[in-house]
């Protein structure tokens, strides 16, 4: 479904937005289902709803007549939305870079207070230029961001990385699928990813 309403596009690429949308995609869903599955308040989820279907992202598929108020089930008008570029500008994705951003490192924060707080973060520069950003290790360096013990936790950026074109598709499509295999498992923990990759221009190096 392409999307041609600027404030729909808009709403399509708050992160905060999605998270609300999401579950009707799967398919007709109650309000009171899906505030189970989000453990949000059912009046702030009635406040997306309105909103999504005002904008025509979403409509009522099945009311369930019952004695007292009707059970309106709802769904999302497609499971995949294209928003064309000029409706939303760069600067707005940058933003809503930022707030994901934030939310991964109060994840991270939250995830392991104790080994941050405790042990501080180490910031590694390696001398290929990877740099690494994780919590640091105890003055014996006994501890292992592997180890079973530790949350699963992972922070790490490169702008050293080189590669051939054939390599850096090949990192592209096994990131991918390696994302896909595990966002098929449902367990019971919610996680935050964030996969990127780009060549940068002006730093090809000539051999």
């Amino acid at each position: 479904m392409v999307v041609n309403d600027r404030k729909a596009a808009e709403l399509l690429t708050r992160p905060e937005a999605l998270v609300y949308l999401a579950p009707f995609m799967k398919g007709p869903r109650s309000l009171r289902q899906v505030a189970g599955e989000l453990s949000t308040p059912i009046p702030n989820l009635h406040y997306w709803a309105d909103k999504f279907l005002r904008l025509g992202l979403l409509e009522v598929v099945k009311v369930e007549r019952r004695v007292g108020r009707p059970i309106r089930y709802y769904q999302a008008r497609a499971q995949r939305y294209i928003v064309p570029q000029e409706l939303v500008p760069m600067a707005h994705f940058e933003h809503t870079e930022r707030v994901w951003n934030h939310r991964l490192w109060v994840a991270l924060e939250q995830a392991s207070p104790e080994l941050l707080h405790q042990r501080g973060v180490e910031i590694r520069l390696e001398l290929d230029g990877t740099l690494t950003i994780n919590p640091s290790q105890d003055r014996k360096g006994s501890w292992d961001i592997l180890g079973d013990g530790v949350p699963a936790v992972l922070n790490t950026w490169s702008d050293a990385l080189l590669l051939d074109p054939p390599d850096a598709k090949a990192l592209q499509r096994e990131l991918l699928e390696l994302f896909e295999r595990y966002r098929r498992k449902s367990g019971n923990q919610r996680y935050i990813i964030h996969i990127g990759l780009a060549p940068r221009e002006g730093d090809r190096l000539s051999r």
